[in-house]
């Protein structure tokens, strides 16, 4: 997100995590998996949800692997290794009220 070490991170359309939520029932494990992330890299307490109604004013794009967050699970096309879908941003020069921050629900 915002506070994010990579200038580019990584972002999924909003209508992909309420079902992977579903899925995960509270599972960060299971989040991890289906985001690519390396195990015991989420913490429940950390978790926010940023939402960006336009991205297109942030940069939107498809990563292309060289992102500093991007690891060893990262795969070409559009898609984490588990399946859903990804892209990423810029926030160095987000305009104000260009996303907000928000906690994230079960």
């Amino acid at each position: 997100g915002p506070a994010h070490s990579d200038a580019f991170p990584f972002v999924s359309p909003s209508g992909s995590i309420p079902d992977l939520l579903r899925r995960a029932g509270g599972d960060n494990r299971v989040i991890e998996d289906a985001l690519g992330l390396a195990p015991g890299q989420l913490d429940a307490d950390s978790l926010m949800r940023i939402d960006i109604p336009e991205p297109s004013r942030l940069g939107l794009r498809l990563p292309s692997g060289n992102e500093n967050s991007a690891n060893p699970n990262w795969i070409p096309g559009g898609l984490t290794s588990g399946g859903i879908p990804e892209a990423v941003v810029s926030f160095s020069s987000a305009p104000s009220g260009s996303y907000s921050v928000n906690p994230l629900l079960f």
